[in-house]
């Protein structure tokens, strides 16, 4: 499938983001079965996400963010009239979270980024609890153009 997606973000001087990404692509799936032979079909993908954040707290290295996101894709596989069926699927997520972070950071301009959540998230309609705990670290450099707008380039590893 080929795809295009492009992304704008935004970082207020409070330490505040929002982002959002639109993806659309097309291409062929193919199906192989032995006894009928190879199918294909083409296929469609088309997705939609926001989401912000902002520092509810903050002391020190630590810091509490609350954070959300909505997504909304649809995928369309148009069949071949016999062994690919045709078939749309759309899916909604909705997700609004609290995130404990804290940051240490190194000498050499690299940082470790332990953080703890929690938050509801509904996936079509249904809602259900979410935790999680996560290690993150990176290597950044940004630069900035008047204050306002920055290059931001990072490595995850």
């Amino acid at each position: 499938m080929a795809s295009v997606q492009p992304y704008a973000g935004w970082l207020a001087g409070d330490g505040s983001r929002a982002w959002a990404a639109l993806s659309h692509g097309r291409g062929e799936v193919e199906i192989a079965d032995g006894a009928a032979g190879p199918a294909e079909s083409p296929a469609e993908l088309t997705a939609a996400a926001v989401g912000a954040r902002t520092r509810a707290v903050s002391r020190g290295a630590a810091a509490l963010d609350v954070k959300g996101e909505a997504q909304a894709a649809r995928f369309a596989l148009d069949g071949d009239g016999d062994l690919v069926a045709g078939v749309t699927s759309r899916t909604f997520r909705l997700r609004v979270a609290a995130e404990e972070r804290y940051v240490i950071a190194f000498a050499n301009s690299g940082s470790l980024v332990p953080s703890l959540g929690a938050g509801v998230r509904a996936l079509g309609g249904v809602a259900a609890p979410l935790a999680g705990f996560a290690l993150a670290g990176d290597r950044s450099r940004e630069w900035r153009v008047g204050g306002r707008f920055a290059l931001d380039i990072r490595l995850r590893r």
